[in-house]
């Protein structure tokens, strides 16, 4: 969830100064593509859930994220409209995610003593807050003077956190619980 909440937060973050910076304000279609892609795509991540399980989709929501930010600075070439469908991936992308999580969250919390949730609740958030901190410190960095380096970072942080937490899914127990995603300890 750390990493899920950088790479999603520095995307979002940085999409307005992007679109301000290279289509000049005009690109209200990118910033609304993500949050529509985000939506739309629900009913495809639950059915997806439903024929692959939690690990197969969360895989592919998360290389689908990485996919997403990646194409969407190479498509800058390709125009304004190549770039809107690829902010849509990756709003797509991170729905699926965040289902993904959250529904593995409620399996794990559901299957522990009756107090478990509420701790539980609260490390995954207090977790979550976190990523949304480190993904705030981009003030740190002036980024807003000319634009530059904007669409680096935009890719590159998201597929860094998608390389990470595909890293860390190869390494962990999922695979050897017959594909049952278990993100929480136990309580």
């Amino acid at each position: 969830m750390f990493l899920v909440s950088i790479a999603t937060s520095v995307f979002g973050k940085l999409e307005p100064y992007y679109v301000a910076y290279r289509w000049q304000g005009q690109g209200g279609t990118i910033i609304i593509a993500a949050s529509v892609g985000l939506t739309l795509a629900q009913p495809f991540w639950l059915i997806t859930l439903r024929r692959m399980g939690h690990l197969r989709t969360l895989c592919v929501a998360f290389v689908l994220l990485g996919a997403g930010a990646i194409a969407f600075t190479l498509a800058e070439i390709a125009g304004y409209f190549a770039q809107a469908a690829f902010a849509f991936l990756f709003g797509a992308a991170n729905g699926g995610i965040a289902t993904l999580l959250w529904a593995s969250f409620a399996d794990r919390v559901s299957a522990e003593r009756p107090t478990a949730p509420a701790s539980a609740f609260a490390l995954l958030t207090a977790i979550s807050k976190f990523g949304l901190t480190v993904a705030a410190w981009l003030f740190l960095v002036d980024y807003r003077v000319d634009g530059t380096g904007l669409d680096l970072a935009m890719a590159g942080i998201p597929a860094a956190a998608v390389a990470m937490c595909l890293a860390v899914m190869a390494l962990s127990s999922p695979i050897r619980n017959g594909g049952r995603l278990r993100i929480m300890p136990r309580i």
